[in-house]
């Protein structure tokens, strides 16, 4: 979870510095609809490593029992003692809030791709 947070931190940071150092409200939009691109590349790829460690989990012969899959997973997912022990269960969490966020960044990107569209005209 330090991961994610690192991430989302480090983003927020580079959302503020463009809105900030930004000229004109398009050149603001055109810098966030940027990092909002690579927000969304990066969900996509951690939604898929996300993805193939659960189903990976789903079959626990495959791996003399459950364990992390991928290292992009092993990342997102640690099992650090603080009672989130590894499981199908926990791994589908993080894979359905990966999925939330991943929809969510689509969601606003298209939403800033309108805005800049309706702002150049």
């Amino acid at each position: 979870m330090l991961f994610v947070t690192i991430v989302c931190l480090l983003l927020a940071a580079l959302l503020t510095f463009l809105v900030i150092t930004a000229g004109n409200k398009k050149e603001r939009l055109e810098g966030i609809s940027k990092v909002i691109i690579i927000a969304l590349f990066f969900s996509i790829l951690v939604n898929v490593s996300l993805a193939q460690n659960y189903t990976q989990s789903l079959v626990p012969e495959a791996n003399d029992g459950i364990g992390i899959s991928n290292w992009l997973a092993e990342l997102i997912i640690t099992d650090d003692g603080w009672g989130q022990h590894w499981s199908q269960e926990l791994f589908l969490k993080f894979y359905r809030y990966s999925t939330n966020i991943t929809i969510f960044l689509l969601v606003l990107y298209m939403g800033v791709l309108i805005a800049t569209r309706v702002t150049r005209k």
